[in-house]
């Protein structure tokens, strides 16, 4: 696990280790290359090369297109797609080399449909799903599936957005088998009453 604060990392160590987990934690700012390519190292160093990459870094900012500065719309890019190319190139000697991995980045609706009070957000995902399907065509001819799991719709337990269902298409997208692949899987929720929560 990377993350940008040591206390956040322990916290979750503690937790997974309560459920029988094991589980490290490397401190990493997503909004620095360098950073990233630091925590990647020392996560090789400790466990070895990672065949599995999760990119699930954003930045949500409220703002509208006329009023976010243009200095922090590229701050927040950075954290929103830059990010996902450094872990990613980061990793990708070693899958290469191996002849299998899986990259896997977190999407959102907002690069489909954009929504003006979080246009940054929408930036970022809209280059970040660009560089997963790209990295895809590039990668999937060396045994590497790249894919984006793309969020359309608002995180919420008891919904086909539940954090558990999420997990789930995760792992069937990491699970599918070479010649299957998905490079996007879109997830939201059904139009009317969702069969899982009628009250939703």
């Amino acid at each position: 696990m990377l993350a940008r604060r040591r206390s956040a990392l322990t916290e979750l160590e503690q937790e997974l280790s309560g459920l029988g987990v094991e589980a490290s934690g490397f401190e990493c700012d997503a909004s620095s290359p360098t950073s990233i390519r630091a925590a990647l190292e020392a996560v090789t160093a400790k466990l070895g090369a990672p065949e599995v990459l999760i990119y699930n870094a954003s930045l949500f900012r409220e703002g509208l297109p006329s009023q976010v500065p243009p200095e922090t719309v590229a701050a927040d890019l950075m954290i929103d797609a830059v990010g996902a190319v450094a872990s990613a190139q980061s990793v990708l000697p070693a899958m290469r080399a191996a002849g299998r991995g899986t990259i896997l980045i977190t999407g959102s609706g907002v690069a489909l449909e954009p929504w003006a009070p979080a246009f940054t957000l929408g930036i970022g995902k809209a280059a970040v799903r660009s560089f997963a399907l790209s990295l895809a065509e590039e990668v999937g001819p060396y045994g590497v599936h790249a894919a984006t799991v793309t969020i359309d719709g608002v995180i919420t337990p008891g919904t086909a957005l539940d954090p558990e269902r999420i997990a789930e298409a995760f792992w069937a997208v990491h699970t599918q088998p070479q010649g299957s692949w998905s490079r996007e899987v879109k997830l939201e929720l059904p139009e009317g009453p969702d069969p899982a929560n009628p009250q939703v």
